[in-house]
């Protein structure tokens, strides 16, 4: 016997499919998976035929229906705290999701954590009558892959707070904190009143684990005023005592980060961001010895910038945008002068370096042209590719100076 869409009575769909419960008939959602947003209510049942891999599913809370023209509720959806769950999808995997209005969160059952059968045939029979009414997954699988070609499940655990199911992340939203950021809060908060101690280990399931990336750091190994002036200028050992096991984890921080920031509106996310670009920027002898890192990083780049809404990126005031430009301007800058210069492309033969020029050029078009944002012409750097830095501005607080021996 089979219901209506056609599932065969006790039997599971193919890809994954996300079933949606108790959705408020009198509220508008905005709910979506990877890059693509729904507008809901109580009619969507879910999402459907989701194809293998990390996911990621979030949405806003409900917002009260007005029946006011001017109310641009696409706006307010936007603006509103982002919620969202990294989700490991399998083949005729369902989930459901059901809205719990007193915690205002999502009840989250796995079909392979019922334990009874008859709660999974009644799940399953349930099934059939809301399949018609879900839809079908969208996103183009070559911008998603470009996203998240880094990501997987060993990443997803070492930087998001996972959940008891498995496969599921617990909720990050907009507002989450890193673990840095409740480092800083903890020193701030003791440095006020040194009797007090805050104990802030409760929150590591619930913040963001990114790496805490400290510019100030000095390389133990540079003994000679020579080496210490070196490591100063390139980070490469910083970057290799961190990310040298696994470079690839770099570039799954990275790509983690920007996504929970574009679709999050995560400030934390962003900040990380541009982090790891900047790190990533002082190492020039990792870059010029390895090109396939070189052309990794370009490729990761490319496809942000390609997807990084213009607004996100501003000069101007935005209740999205957690970048200082002016830091996003130096960084890509270094990398303009002292990484991706003709030394560099004249260095290799590796054909995905070949291809590495033409998205750098069309990464610092996208600066100019989508972004608005100037580069100077004259090379802050000398023939030596050392940094020309007008000691008169010297300011030891500022952790992009040069260390003076």
């Amino acid at each position: 016997m089979a219901v209506k869409s056609g599932i065969k009575e006790g039997s599971r769909p193919p890809g994954t499919t996300l079933v949606f419960k108790n959705l408020n008939p009198d509220v508008q959602w905005m709910i979506g998976i990877d890059t693509s947003f729904y507008q809901a209510n109580q009619t969507l049942k879910g999402i459907k035929l989701i194809c293998e891999g990390l996911h990621f599913l979030h949405y806003s809370l409900p917002q009260a229906s007005s029946t006011d023209p001017s109310n641009n509720t696409d706006a307010s959806q936007l603006e509103a705290v982002r919620y969202g769950h990294w989700i490991n999808c399998r083949d005729r995997d369902v989930i459901w999701l059901i809205w719990d209005q007193g915690s205002e969160d999502f009840l989250i059952e796995h079909i392979d954590n019922m334990k009874s059968t008859h709660d999974i045939g009644k799940y399953i029979d349930e099934l059939g009558a809301y399949y018609d009414y879900m839809i079908k997954y969208q996103d183009a699988r070559s911008v998603w892959g470009s996203l998240t070609s880094f990501i997987d499940p060993e990443v997803i655990q070492e930087y998001v707070p996972y959940g008891d199911h498995g496969r599921i992340s617990k909720r990050i939203d907009t507002t989450s904190s890193s673990k840095e950021e409740s480092f800083i809060l903890k020193d701030a908060l003791e440095s006020r009143d040194t009797k007090q101690k805050y104990d802030f280990r409760d929150k590591n399931d619930e913040e963001l684990l990114y790496t805490i990336i400290d510019f100030k750091m000095k390389n133990a190994k540079a003994t000679s005023v020579e080496e210490i002036t070196q490591s100063s200028l390139d980070r490469s050992w910083q970057f290799n005592d961190i990310y040298g096991h696994d470079t690839d984890l770099f570039f799954g921080e990275l790509q983690l980060a920007f996504v929970n920031y574009i679709l999050l509106g995560s400030f934390s996310s962003g900040i990380q961001w541009i982090k790891l670009i900047k790190l990533i920027s002082t190492c020039r002898s990792c870059l010029m010895e390895n090109p396939a890192l070189a052309a990794k990083l370009l490729e990761c780049l490319h496809s942000q910038l390609q997807n990084l809404p213009a607004e996100y990126l501003s000069k101007d005031f935005s209740l999205f945008s957690s970048i200082d430009v002016d830091v996003y301007l130096r960084v890509f800058e270094n990398l303009r002068s002292n990484i991706f210069t003709s030394e560099f492309w004249e260095a290799s033969n590796d054909a995905r370096v070949a291809g590495g020029k033409r998205l750098w050029e069309s990464i610092m078009t996208m600066n100019e042209s989508k972004f608005r944002l100037s580069f100077p012409e004259e090379s802050q750097f000398d023939n030596d590719n050392f940094e020309v830095y007008d000691i008169s501005d010297y300011d030891e607080n500022d952790e992009n100076a040069p260390t003076i021996i």
